[in-house]
Order: C-alpha cells, then sequence, then structure tokens
C-alpha cells in the first residue's frame, strides 16, 4: 500500500537530524529516500545482474505501488518486512514495472506495480443480440460513468466501484435489456498487460520520455 508523502514527512525524510513532531513523523525519520533513477530490469541486462548481486549482499529493496500513484512526485510505501521507502520523482514520468531507483544510503529499490483488476465482459460464440440492445448497453455504462474500453471483442470496464455491486447491475442491466449469453468475469491484468482508460495518461509514457527526465537532477523536491 502507498500514501502520498505529506510535507511534514517529506522534511523529516530529507532532513533526518530534524526533530520529528509527533509519532508518526518519528516512525518516518527511519524511511529510506529513493530519489536516484538507475534504469529497469526488465530492459537493462546489466541493471537486473547488479539487482541480483544487492540482494545477495542483502542491500535490496523490493516494494509494490498502485497503478495510481506512478505519476506522482512523493510516495510513501513499504516493504514487505514493514520497511518504509520515500520514493521522490519528477512528475512529468511515471513508474514502471522494473523500475530501479537508488537509496541515499546506497540500497536498491525494485518497483513493481500492483495487479490492475477490471471487468470483462463478453458473450458466448453464437449468441445473437439486436444491434439496438448493444447500443443500450453502451449508453447505460456511461450513464453509470463507468470507463470502457473495447479489445478482440471483449468489453472491458474500469472498476469505478465494488466488483460485487458492478456485476449486480450489469446482469440487471443484461436482463431489462435482454441480452443472451453475456459473460460477466473479473481479470487481473500484469503491469505489461494494463489497460488505459484515460487517454490523457496514454500520452504520457516514460517510454517516450529521454532519459534525461529519469535523471535524479531532474527530481522535483518542491
Amino acid at each position: 500500500m502507498t500514501d502520498s508523502l505529506k510535507p511534514s514527512v517529506m522534511k523529516s525524510l530529507i532532513e533526518p537530524d530534524s526533530q520529528p513532531d509527533s509519532q508518526s513523523d518519528s516512525q518516518s525519520v527511519a524511511a529510506e529516500l529513493a530519489e536516484t533513477y538507475v534504469g529497469n530490469l526488465h530492459e537493462q541486462p546489466a541493471i537486473a545482474e547488479q539487482v541480483a548481486q544487492a540482494q545477495k549482499d542483502g542491500r535490496c529493496w523490493a516494494v509494490t505501488i498502485e497503478r495510481s500513484d506512478r505519476l506522482k512526485g512523493r510516495i510513501l510505501t513499504h516493504t514487505a518486512s514493514g520497511q518504509p521507502i520515500g520514493i521522490v520523482k519528477g512528475r512529468d514520468w511515471r513508474l514502471r514495472d522494473g523500475d530501479v531507483l537508488m537509496t541515499a544510503l546506497g540500497n536498491w529499490v525494485v518497483i513493481s506495480i500492483q495487479a490492475q483488476l477490471v471487468m470483462a465482459l463478453r458473450f458466448e460464440h453464437g449468441a445473437s443480440n439486436q444491434a439496438i440492445a448493444l447500443v443500450h448497453l453502451g449508453h447505460v455504462l456511461g450513464n453509470h460513468h463507468w470507463p470502457i474500453t473495447v479489445q478482440n471483442g471483449v468489453i472491458y470496464v474500469e472498476l469505478a466501484a465494488e466488483a460485487a455491486v458492478m456485476a449486480q447491475t450489469v446482469s440487471a442491466i443484461a436482463q431489462t435489456l435482454e441480452l443472451k449469453g453475456l459473460q460477466v468475469n473479473f481479470e487481473e491484468r500484469s503491469a505489461d498487460k494494463f489497460l488505459d482508460f484515460s487517454p490523457e495518461l496514454s500520452q504520457d509514457s516514460p517510454l517516450s520520455l529521454s532519459h534525461s527526465h529519469h535523471h535524479h537532477d531532474h527530481h522535483d523536491h518542491h
């Protein structure tokens, strides 16, 4: 689980000698600050080898962040063992699965992105439905403000409410519209198969940015 870093927490991370104002801040002083981008272990074999060696030496932290945190400039997260890690980066690029950063103490931090859970709507093979009913289905989903995308005949719906509630709602809609053969499932998609429901974010992929955006000299300290 990740949290946005509050200014007071960031101060204690960046200035470890400062006196904490509360128990929460006292705990955050122990957090390691990672703001130097090293590379991506999925794309750079040399980085993967260095990470493997750092793991053997006990100098590597693994953290998982939520998809919504990828663009944030300040992230407070924790390892599986509870070690707090503070990540500071520019807001002009997104963290990706396999990104590696270095902490101020010389330890490595490997980023994993939490799997994406989406609703998948499919029609059984051979099911025949009137086109107007399918149009109504899309209209009703839009009225619920549920972002959708269609790939290979599958309607993917971003989770905008509890999964069980959404499933019940879609089933009720299908019954009302007399849709035949509609299958409602939920799928977990790994980082390399994420569905992007926000066009404005898809234009800001770190793949399209130069390496200079990743360099620690460009990190946002405000």
